[in-house]
């Protein structure tokens, strides 16, 4: 799946305004042909429902009732024929896009159950994508592909949903540069609703602060953070949350632990939990108080995901305190621990942490760290790793070399800029 070739279809989508005028979004569709009629809301949810609840269904915040939408487009005077061919397809959509927005797993699971036997129908083969990706983590660009030749047939909440899911892809193969392209892309379409609108926002701030474009991020954590609050999506507020104080820890330790000390850890899933409490062990590792932060890290079990990087803190502990038997300890734990493709950042940063000489440590940083943090767009790891060597460089007065590693780090900055500048 190319990028360029992406962004040509989706550019010649925004383009062609007439699109699918016939079915767009159900609410979409519905506002519009209430007002080609010259009916009122009150008119149309008359003896079928609350006023409110079109408005919500107009506004596409809500995956409908299918009796009301076939009651409603009865009113409309819409052939059934048209109703049936469209409705189930969209409301499958807006189902898998809310299980999404509010984490259920087991509406996800319940969703593609019914649609997995459905072949050659776009609108049900972004839902699948959106399983596979999600919940499966299944990561083959060939669905990608075949949803992109169908660009030009997508409505606007599809497209959208099918531009985040595809964004997904790409953060989980590390390619956070074409991620966030393809994010800018479907920020600037129009439509949609407001769980898609959240989704794409989120994972935007995600991707600038990992590109260290934090301040264009706070933008996207704002929106995100607005409509979570909104729709009282606790879940998704506290891991925000969570994740804006990780990146705030490395600029100011003492700021961002006033802050997660103001989280209600017992409000937390047993995700955010495990990430509160390694939030909390990283901060006091930052401000040296080292023992503290054993503690708050004894709380993540071994089955969490947050597992390897308990194990790396609680190293890098022992290496300051010179505790050598529980260094071994460690050191054998990490030997038997199976490594998913996601913890190799992990691997790197745990060989560079056990790198003693100086020489060995600068030919780790320039032909296994940094070229690794490149190719992974870890560029807070980058920027990391180059202060490394170019310490080690002006230490032996090798000042012309720490400056081209500074030109190196500064040249991939510059890459980011110029993508949000096409943009």
């Amino acid at each position: 799946m190319g990028i360029e070739s992406l962004k040509s279809k989706v550019q010649k989508r925004i383009h062609q305004e007439s699109i699918k005028k016939d079915y767009q979004e159900i609410g979409t569709f519905i506002k519009k042909r209430r007002k080609d009629l010259n009916m009122t809301q009150d008119m149309i949810s008359n003896g079928i429902c609350s006023i409110s609840y079109l408005s919500k269904i107009e506004n596409n915040q809500i995956a409908p009732n299918t009796f009301f939408i076939k009651e409603i487009m009865s009113k409309l005077d819409i052939e059934e024929d048209f109703v049936n061919k469209n409705l189930d397809d969209q409301t499958y959509l807006q189902k898998t896009i809310q299980a999404i927005f509010y984490t259920n797993v087991d509406s996800l699971e319940s969703i593609y159950k019914d649609v997995v036997d459905i072949e050659d129908n776009v609108t049900i083969n972004i839902c699948k994508l959106g399983y596979q990706t999600i919940v499966t983590n299944r990561l083959s660009g060939d669905p990608l592909m075949r949803l992109e030749a169908m660009i030009m047939n997508m409505n606007n909440l599809e497209l959208k949903a099918y531009l985040l899911f595809s964004a997904l892809y790409f953060i989980g193969y590390d390619d956070y540069k074409t991620a966030l392209e393809v994010l800018m892309m479907s920020l600037s379409i129009s439509g949609g609703n407001e769980y898609i609108y959240a989704l794409t926002h989120e994972q935007a701030y995600y991707v600038k602060q990992r590109l260290l474009k934090k301040n264009s991020s706070l933008q996207h954590y704002d929106e995100a953070m607005r409509i979570y609050r909104k729709y009282f999506n606790n879940n998704r507020t506290m891991r925000l949350t969570l994740q804006k104080i990780y990146y705030l820890s490395d600029e100011n330790p003492k700021l961002a632990f006033d802050h997660i000390d103001k989280v209600k850890v017992e409000l937390l899933s047993d995700l955010n939990r495990d990430f509160y409490y390694y939030n909390k062990g990283r901060l006091s590792f930052l401000l040296e108080r080292y023992q503290e932060s054993a503690g708050y890290l004894s709380h993540i079990k071994e089955e969490s995901e947050m597992h390897i990087d308990k194990l790396l803190l609680l190293y890098e502990i022992c290496l300051i305190e010179d505790d050598y038997d529980m260094q071994e300890e460690i050191k054998m734990i990490i030997s038997e621990y199976k490594m998913r493709r996601t913890d190799m950042k992990s691997k790197v940063y745990y060989h560079y942490l056990n790198e003693t000489k100086e020489e060995d440590l600068k030919m780790y940083l320039r032909d296994i760290a940094i070229p690794f943090s490149i190719k992974s767009n870890n560029y807070k790891m980058l920027k990391f790793y180059t202060d490394k060597i170019m310490e080690i460089c002006i230490r032996n007065s090798r000042y012309k070399e720490a400056t081209q590693y500074y030109k190196k780090c500064n040249k991939e900055l510059e890459r980011v800029e110029r993508i949000l500048y096409e943009v």
